[in-house]
């Protein structure tokens, strides 16, 4: 019977669930289940294939083989061996392979070499691709032909998936997946030349800050894979292998499972304690509830994790056992506790369990260190950290392995864990439950009083401060919401406030309550304070910071302390648009810190750095490097993930971009997104928000497709996590599109601008008012593109009013402004774009101080309004200026390599001086044909070809400039038919296709610039001058 398809997501989890089941007892499981006629006969199919593997029949007819020799120790795929039963994993190692494949066979372009191994499911062989392209080593991974196989074939295929979905550096890739000639699946994966992890640590000698910092890339690995909704399910150190560069490789997704696989929702069922085709889970590191065949969840994995760290620590397993049996084992899962990590190395008569160990002097030898020296380190934090990951409640674990490998990181910056140790109380109550057959009713309330209140007599002091503070938080939290009580006189009023205004009136309330409790109110100020920031709330977020600051000033807090809270006050006033205040207040942390040698180093170095950024964003870019450089030696050094060194990284990726060294800045920025990766998982919304900065920093360096490959992934986390219709999705999604509409691709850009800066505009009331300006700002760039001046002028008329509102008049960037300048000039308003500029460029140099980068693209454009009137001293003049060339010398002859050279091109272009606009003409062709594709603005691909055309054509080349004319068209067309630059590029067009004798194409573009013109209603003398010299010329 050939079975469906469709029936294999039903039948999987049946035949699991079977196979659970005593063989003795199948039939009547079988009978028990209301099934339809045809799922019932496949399952009795399979059931019966498997019945007939087991018996060994189908293995009896096969031709015998050889006995596959050992795997070497590097093997990526080295078979389960559960060390409490070395007489099933001798019988594993030992079995002949099922797939019926040899050395030297060949499956697609892969040649066999050797087996490396082989499990229940499937047998792993080393491979080598051999067609003549790339050459090198794989593991090819092929399940088992016989009876039964359409089953091992479809989990191949799931865990096929499952990788494909799975790209880390710390897991083994998928390369190439195929089909052999049997029928059966195969997949291609990466070969990892390595050892199980504790084998490496042990071989290698590391000690433990040196464990800890590879098992720190174990639980990388695994919540990447969490964030992709796989559970692995099968964690142990033979699927942890370690390379020679000293880079973990997490292997083996056999039996792994989507999360969200099963009806369950957030947990998949747990279903291979079972043998499935001779495959062992290994129940030395399964968790209680895998034992229990419950369902799983991360915490699953959190365990396994907690056994593989225990084992770094100590060289053993968690357990000590009466007899080394697998029910030994499993009842010991279930009840017994595990040993702290510090104990086993003061047991003088540990059973070490270790290959070459045989003593735990002997062991130790293997850490650098002496037992009792082992003990010491172990003793507090880790014996936490492992006792939190091995709790029996899955609940009571580390929730994901991010929180797992963060409590790490602060054990290694020598910063409080955020595990606790059981509670008295709850030990003495696991215990009662532990051994409730031994005590009577009475003695165990007896016991219980007697033990647990004796315990905590000693913290009582402590835990009635706490048991204060948290009535105290929780008095002021309920007392906000009473206030919306019907009973009220304004309860109407108060209950239908929103949330900015309950965050408002809890800033207020703390401005004048609990001042008795210091303690208290400066945690809540902390809260407050920080939602009202993220909801840019700015005013009260800075009055509510600067009474936190007052408020830890007068208690005497640590420097820490004060210093962070420094760093939130600058952040709000940065937000604000008060860039002096926020520097002031940085360099009064600054102080603090520096008169206590920097430290804490991560908070200290972390302002340090925001002050160098605050630099950077000014273009005072030798003052940034000398701040953030050397903070990011410090943070470096210390060797663990923080969002400090991150910033530090970006920051200095920041200074390189402006110093022109793309390449390593952007290394510093993925590296900078693989920290914040660890500490916040992959899926984060603020990990999303970093990518958008990123990609907003990659834009100003040109770097157009890592830009666009960022804003995609932070608008994908976005969406999933909000939906479309969130403010923050449609922030992202505005700059994906205005990054698009530069590329050119319009079509697109249109459509991803217009829905998100409608969501804007629909939430404007709840969004910043820089966010809304941003929306009708590239609402109108957009219209300005295409030629729509009428919507061009509405959007940035409105963006200016709210900007000029907003931002008290203050330029952010003068981006907005040119913008608007733009406009002004393409609607023949010379004179008021000029105006605009100039006010622009005080306010900016007013602020800066310096003629910064954007001072100079300012004074760009003012060269550029002069042009468009044909006023060529003017715009020399100005274009010296934003070049940076000395005014006060006459008739200067500016070289190629000084900036805007498009503008300098196309005056000498405008003035008929051919010998000094060609050096330009050529530089800047070069310059943009030498960018790397995709990272070209559509219109610098216009304007360069249209500059190049111009020059032909001046210089009597009709035939070269037809062929770059045709380029800038065909560029410049993506931002639509209407755009007067397109119709200006039309008319010149048409005067090459004149004299080159085709006069009806020239009278067809000089018609379609016509129409062009007429449409956006444009009267600008610059557009229809030219167009009116070339019809009167084709027209003669």
């Amino acid at each position: 019977m050939k079975i469906p398809m469709a029936l294999w997501p039903r039948l999987m989890p049946l035949l699991d669930e079977a196979l659970a089941q005593p063989r003795e007892q199948r039939e009547a499981w079988l009978r028990d289940l209301t099934l339809d006629d045809e799922t019932r006969a496949a399952l009795k199919q399979l059931l019966a294939d498997r019945e007939e593997l087991d018996g060994g029949a189908f293995m009896a007819e096969l031709p015998k083989l050889a006995p596959l020799a050992s795997a070497p120790s590097p093997s990526p795929f080295p078979s389960p061996d559960g060390p409490h039963e070395p007489d099933e994993a001798d019988a594993r190692s030992n079995r002949v392979s099922q797939s019926g494949l040899f050395a030297g066979d060949m499956l697609g372009p892969y040649r066999l070499i050797k087996p490396l191994g082989q499990g229940g499911m499937s047998v792993v062989w080393l491979a080598e691709r051999d067609d003549g392209q790339i050459r090198r080593q794989v593991a090819l991974k092929m399940p088992h032909a016989g009876p039964g196989q359409a089953l091992l074939a479809e989990r191949l295929r799931r865990e096929r998936d499952i990788l494909a979905s799975l790209e880390h550096r710390h897991i083994a890739r998928l390369y190439d997946v195929g089909t052999a000639p049997t029928g059966l699946p195969f997949m291609v994966l990466e070969y990892i030349e390595g050892l199980p992890l504790p084998a490496y640590c042990d071989e290698h000698r590391l000690n433990l800050y040196e464990r800890l910092k590879l098992f720190l890339q174990v639980l990388s690995a695994v919540q990447y894979a969490h964030t992709k909704l796989v559970l692995h399910r099968d964690l142990k150190p033979s699927n942890i292998l370690v390379n020679r560069e000293g880079e973990v490789k997490l292997l083996d997704f056999g039996i792994a499972k989507l999360i969200r696989d099963s009806e369950t929702g957030l947990v998949a069922p747990s279903t291979e304690l079972t043998q499935h085709n001779g495959h062992v889970l290994t129940p030395d590191y399964a968790a209680p509830e895998q034992i229990a065949g419950q369902p799983l969840t991360t915490a699953s994995d959190v365990y396994a994790l907690g056994v593989i760290l225990f084992e770094l620590l100590t060289g053993q397993r968690p357990y000590r056992l009466p007899r080394g049996t697998r029910g030994a084992l499993e009842e010991a899962i279930l009840v017994a506790d595990a040993r702290r990590p510090s104990q086993v190395w003061l047991d003088a008569d540990v059973q070490t369990h270790h290959p070459t160990a045989v003593t735990v002097s002997d062991l130790a030898e293997h850490f650098r260190a002496s037992p009792r020296r082992l003990s010491q380190l172990l003793r507090g934090d880790l014996d936490v950290i492992v006792a939190t990951a091995l709790q029996k409640q899955a609940t009571r674990r580390y929730p994901t392995a991010e929180a797992f490998a963060q409590d790490i990181q602060h054990h290694l910056a020598k910063e409080p864990i955020a595990a606790q140790p059981d509670s008295r109380w709850y030990r003495t109550r696991k215990y009662i439950q532990r051994h409730a057959w031994a005590l009577s009713a009475v003695g165990a309330v007896v016991a219980a009083l007697s033990v647990g209140l004796g315990l905590a007599l000693w913290q009582a002091k402590e835990a009635r401060q706490e048991a204060a503070k948290a009535n105290a938080i929780k008095d002021f939290l309920v007392g906000l919401f009473e206030n919306g009580d019907v009973e009220q006189p304004d309860a109407l009023r108060k209950r239908q406030q929103t949330v900015e205004q309950l965050l408002i009136n809890s800033a207020n309330a703390l401005g004048t309550q609990l001042k008795d409790q210091p303690e208290v109110r400066v945690e809540l100020q902390g809260v407050v304070g920080g939602l009202l920031h993220s909801l840019a709330i700015t005013d009260e977020a800075i009055k509510l910071r600067k009474q936190r600051l007052a408020q830890l000033e007068a208690m005497r807090a640590s420097v820490a302390e004060r210093a962070q809270a420094l760093r939130e006050l600058a952040d709000s006033q940065d937000a604000r648009g008060d860039t002096q205040g926020a520097r002031a207040t940085l360099d009064r942390g600054l102080a603090l810190c520096r008169a206590a040698q920097m430290q804490p180093a991560t908070v200290c170095y972390g302002l340090q750095v925001a002050r160098g950024q605050m630099e950077a964003l000014a273009r005072n870019i030798e003052v940034a490097e000398r701040e953030i450089a050397p903070a990011l030696k410090v943070l470096e050094r210390q060797r663990m993930p923080s969002t400090q060194y991150a910033e530090a990284l970006v920051g200095m990726g920041d200074i390189l971009s402006l110093k022109g060294q793309a390449d390593t800045s952007y290394a510093l920025y993925k590296e900078a997104m693989r920290v914040r990766t660890m500490l916040w998982g992959a899926n984060s919304i603020r990990l999303a928000k970093e990518r958008f900065q990123l990609a907003m920093s990659l834009g100003m360096v040109r770097r157009l497709s890592q830009a666009d490959e960022e804003l995609h992934a932070a608008l994908t986390v976005m969406t999933n996590a909000l939906g479309r219709e969130h403010l923050s999705t449609a922030t992202v999604e505005l700059q994906l599109g205005r990054l698009h509409a530069l590329l050119g691709t319009e079509q697109d850009a249109h459509a991803l601008i217009e829905h998100a800066g409608s969501v804007i505009l629909k939430h404007r009331g709840e969004a910043d008012a820089r966010t809304v300006v941003d929306a009708l700002w590239a609402q109108g760039e957009s219209a300005l593109f295409e030629g729509r001046m009428s919507d061009a002028s509405a959007s940035l008329n409105a963006a200016m009013t709210l900007h000029r509102s907003a931002d008290r008049g203050i330029p952010r960037d003068g981006l907005l402004e040119i913008t608007m300048a733009w406009y002004l000039i393409d609607m023949g308003q010379y004179q008021a774009a000029r105006q605009l500029l100039l006010h622009t460029r005080d306010a900016l140099f007013g602020a800066t101080r310096d003629a910064s980068s954007m001072v100079h693209a300012v004074e760009e454009a003012i060269a550029s309004s002069y042009l468009a009137e044909q006023r060529f001293d003017d715009a020399k003049l100005w274009l010296m200026r934003a070049s940076r060339l000395d005014t006060s010398v006459s008739n200067p002859s500016p070289l190629p390599q000084v900036d805007y050279k498009a503008s300098w091109a196309a005056l000498y272009l405008e003035q008929g001086k051919l010998s000094d606009a060609e050096p330009f003409v050529r530089a800047y062709m070069d310059a943009i044909t030498g960018q790397a594709r995709g990272d070209t603005f559509v219109l610098d691909i216009y304007a360069s070809n249209d500059l190049a055309a111009r020059m032909a054509l001046a210089q009597g080349h009709p035939r070269d400039a037809k062929k770059y004319f045709e380029r800038a068209i065909e560029a410049l067309a993506k931002l639509g038919p209407g755009n007067p630059y397109l119709a200006v590029t039309r008319s010149r067009y048409a005067e090459v296709l004149h004299l080159l004798g085709d006069q009806s194409a020239s009278l067809h573009q000089l018609s379609l610039a016509q129409i062009a013109l007429k449409r956006c209603g444009t009267t600008a003398a610059h557009f229809w001058r030219v167009y009116q010299r070339v019809e009167k010329r084709v027209a003669s």
